[in-house]
């Protein structure tokens, strides 16, 4: 294991994580001092949850403020999209997707600090010995779950570490002799790209394969959404996405949500 993982990459991991520019080193000291006085087993949980979620306040209030005004420039070149294509100018319709995307692309970037929040979390467990970083897994665990809106007695505060997880075999050996190949985690280091645009077009690719010219548009798009909304609603799968890549996330419980979604539906 050690010829193919480099175990600092948690390292690598953090230094992504403290160039977005979102918490500070404060912060961290405010959370270790909050951490200290609110031992587990001394305290209501309510009362720990209340001076680790007040620890992670103001970092979660400026994601919080950067996500809402890039959603609002999104929501409002969506607007001028829709007014150049009811107007049929191209040129406008041309500039205001242009300006959509790069604010998507920007919040995408703000949603992968989320994600790699919890990868941070669950790769930690390679490091030991490591007090202070000890401490961020701690901070990025917490945090991660606020910016992830789920409510304070749904985390697990005890010992701060990682809970409830399955391990998965991803291949089949069926060859005498075959070995797994190891891929080492490295740093989530990609730019941030307009994946909405993507996943957009290869929606609609699907949905026409699945309707053909049985519905229109607006039916399409309302099926769609209301799969999208019923899968959305179960905090299970929510927290399986946000949390693990797609191909992960494909093996939990959203497919089989969706099926049952979309049986429902064209009921």
């Amino acid at each position: 294991m050690e010829s193919v993982q480099d175990c600092n990459v948690v390292y690598d991991a953090k230094a992504l994580l403290d160039n977005a520019g979102i918490y500070q080193f404060e912060d961290l000291e405010v959370f270790k001092k909050a951490r200290g006085k609110a031992v587990p087993g001394r305290e209501t949980d309510e009362s720990l949850h209340k001076k680790l979620y007040s620890a992670t306040q103001r970092p979660t209030d400026v994601f919080n403020s950067k996500l809402k005004i890039l959603s609002d420039a999104i929501e409002k070149w969506d607007a001028a999209i829709d007014k150049a294509v009811a107007e049929g100018d191209k040129k406008a319709r041309e500039y205001a997707e242009s300006q959509r995307s790069e604010f998507a692309i920007e919040r995408e970037g703000l949603m992968r600090f989320k994600t790699d929040l919890g990868r941070l979390v669950r790769i930690y467990n390679y490091i030991v010995d490591d007090a202070e970083l000890e401490n961020f897994a701690a901070f990025a665990k917490i945090y991660s779950k606020r910016l992830a809106g789920i409510a304070p007695e749904q985390i697990y505060l005890t010992g701060l570490v990682l809970a409830n997880y399955q391990i998965r075999a991803e291949q089949k050996v069926d060859e005498e002799g075959e070995k797994y190949l190891l891929k080492p985690i490295k740093p989530n280091e990609a730019g941030p790209s307009d994946r909405e645009k993507e996943f957009i077009s290869q929606i609609i690719a699907r949905m026409n394969e699945l309707f053909g010219d049985i519905s229109g548009d607006v039916g399409q798009r309302h099926f769609t959404s209301q799969i999208v909304d019923i899968a959305m609603r179960n905090n299970r799968v929510t927290e399986q996405v946000e949390n693990n890549t797609k191909e992960q996330a494909l093996q939990g419980d959203l497919p089989r949500v969706v099926r049952a979604a979309t049986v429902d539906a064209m009921k």
